[in-house]
């Protein structure tokens, strides 16, 4: 079959054939292939430069910087004082209450100093975002179109629809959450910060709209930073210590375009009056689509001024700024980073509990970042402390009940997910998989006794697993392993076996062997005559058992030559139940803590071939 095929203007047609590998030749490919997590960097490259330069600058060179940056911000600050005053004169009285404080004129100028590709972000700072319609192109992102779900107009006629819909309070309603709940927005409509307006009733909404009315860079970024003061001259034993910076109220610190007013509705059911009352928001109203880009758009360019005109390290997700720093520069990157959001006008988190210095040891998005073997060039990431203990609790409770609401499945599927993430390997993947299944069928769910031990069992490898490794970059080479297995219906043949190839200790490894024949014959029970898809997903839960002590802590690229098998280890699932159980055991395995990136080999290459046929 060719590969490429073009017609040239005289109607000659040119045809491209792919040429087949020798072994010898795809073996000599494979052992000079570098691994994935060494090609790519999640790290962005201002952070990259500024890490370089804080490594191997001395402490007073850098503090110097920073001192003569933000003397030079306030300088700017002064010298466009007076008309930020006459800007915020022109703006949308409603704009002009949730910006007030902010100095827009600098942070135009400092994004576009910091090299901030968004020609449309001050102005429509300035005249409050949409929330309505499509949004164009900001040069920030990836243009990707998405369909509304229905137009604007389509909107406004399903608006009485939606009304009727709050107009019955349920009868479960809480007095006391209803009060809580009434009471929080009253007193934000009343606080002067222009977050809220309101209260309205039905008839005073009408009036004023006729028309109707609606209601893992924080580790990379941190790899970076261990290998730059490991290989730095000035090293010494530097510790790298870490916080979180976190904006209080984020989207409420941006404002909403009036004219985009009548679906930002919030209808509160008032206890005194037993009846709802409304409010209309003039901020970013949280859970709209437009909210979430136009924030980030916001956010990406504050981290680039903090990047690039004061030279931080620092990432950002959505209001989360994780600030990483040499210990001896601690204060230095604290006070900068304060002061420049102060001088922009943004309001950070002064809780004691959110406000906290660098340290080697801080929390951020619900993980525990742990710098305390930065000197070894280690970070470990481990789930925030009380996180796996309220997991446990809540599988408990549904185990013990048997029946599960949707809402509560979607909610443990979630929690399932975020905490894998902080622990290495995806531990949970199984019990994530089953928790979609069920998710897809609607309605209570009744959990077997299967889905019960599943959700234990990975709760139980949560629980067991060390905190995930972030290691500086090392020379060494990746092991390299090529699995096969065989099913020969009519020779009555089934088996696997794999090749290991160490260039680091130079070992050379191989097993072979037929499969015995209990587990054959569980494959076959249901009827399938075609077990190859098993027979290769095998021998790599094997090669991590056997090869365990070679794997551990190392980068590994593996080689196969089954799209089914390849897909079911990579995704944790399978249709097929026997590869099904088989990746389930697999995961069992990530306490190897080895990173490995699956390859496909085509079978005429594979090394494996022979291991997995025991008569060759």
């Amino acid at each position: 079959m060719p590969a490429v095929e073009t017609t040239s203007a005289r109607g000659m047609q040119h045809v491209t054939y792919a040429e087949q590998w020798e072994v010898h030749e795809f073996l000599d490919k494979a052992l000079k292939a570098e691994h994935p997590c060494d090609l790519l960097s999640g790290c962005e490259p201002a952070a990259l430069d500024n890490i370089q330069w804080i490594a191997c600058a001395s402490s007073h060179e850098v503090c110097s910087f920073r001192t003569n940056a933000l003397k030079a911000l306030l300088q700017s600050e002064a010298e466009l004082r007076k008309e930020e005053e006459i800007l915020h004169r022109t703006l949308h009285p409603e704009v002009a209450r949730v910006l007030k404080g902010k100095r827009l004129l600098l942070f135009r100028k400092l994004a576009q100093a910091a090299g901030v590709q968004d020609d449309g972000l001050f102005q429509q700072i300035c005249d409050g975002f949409k929330i309505l319609g499509y949004a164009e192109p900001c040069g920030q992102f990836p243009v990707s179109i998405k369909p509304a779900s229905m137009s604007e107009q389509e909107l406004k006629q399903a608006a009485p629809w939606i009304r009727g819909m709050v107009k019955k309070p349920g009868t479960d309603d809480r007095q006391e959450a209803a009060q809580t709940l009434w009471d929080e927005a009253h007193e934000q409509s009343l606080d002067g910060s222009g977050w809220l307006y309101g209260p309205y009733t039905e008839s005073q909404l009408d009036e004023l709209f006729p028309e109707g009315w609606d209601i893992d860079v924080v580790a990379q970024t941190a790899r970076k930073f261990l290998d730059a003061v490991l290989r730095s001259v000035r090293s010494g034993g530097r510790q790298i210590v870490g916080r979180a910076l976190d904006l209080k109220s984020a989207y409420k610190q941006l404002a909403s375009v009036p004219c985009d007013a009548w679906p930002s509705i919030l209808a509160v059911w008032d206890p005194s009056e037993r009846k709802y009352k409304y409010f209309r928001f003039a901020t970013l109203p949280f859970g709209a689509v437009h909210s979430v880009t136009a924030f980030n758009r916001v956010a990406r360019a504050l981290r680039a001024i903090l990047l690039k005109i004061v030279r931080l390290v620092v990432t950002s997700f959505y209001d989360d700024f994780c600030q990483l720093e040499l210990q001896d520069l601690a204060d230095s990157a604290q006070g900068t980073a304060q002061l420049v959001m102060q001088l922009l006008g943004w309001r950070i988190a002064e809780d004691p509990k959110k406000c906290l210095p660098f340290a080697k040891v801080f929390s951020m998005l619900g993980a525990s970042f742990s710098l305390t073997r930065a000197p070894e060039g280690v970070l470990e990431i481990s789930n925030k402390e009380g996180r796996l203990q309220a997991l446990r609790t809540l599988v408990n409770a549904v185990c013990a009940d048997g029946f599960v609401q949707p809402a509560e499945l979607a909610s443990l599927k979630g929690r399932f997910m975020y905490a894998s993430t902080h622990t290495f390997g995806r531990v949970a993947l199984m019990a994530v998989k089953c928790l979609s299944r069920h998710l897809t069928c609607g309605g209570v769910m009744k959990l077997s006794d299967q889905d019960c031990t599943l959700l234990q069992h990975t709760v139980d490898l949560l629980e067991d697993m060390r905190p995930r490794e972030i290691k500086a970059s090392s020379c060494e080479v990746p092991v390299v392993i090529f699995t096969d297995g065989a099913h020969e219906e009519l020779q009555g043949l089934t088996s696997h076996g794999a090749v290991l190839i160490d260039r680091a200790s130079d070992a050379r490894l191989f097993f072979g062997e037929k499969i015995p024949g209990d587990f054959v014959a569980a494959w076959s029970s249901s009827g399938k005559r075609q077990l190859v898809g098993q027979a290769e997903v095998l021998p790599v839960l094997v090669a991590k058992v056997v090869w365990a002590d070679r794997l551990r802590h190392r980068k590994v690229l593996w080689f196969m030559d089954n799209d089914s098998a390849k897909a079911a280890l990579g995704s944790g699932s399978s249709p097929v139940m026997d590869m099904y159980d088989r990746t389930n055991v697999d995961w069992t395995t990530e306490c190897l803590q080895s990173i490995l990136a699956t390859c496909t080999s085509p079978s005429l290459t594979s090394l494996a071939a022979g291991a997995a046929t025991p008569e060759l």
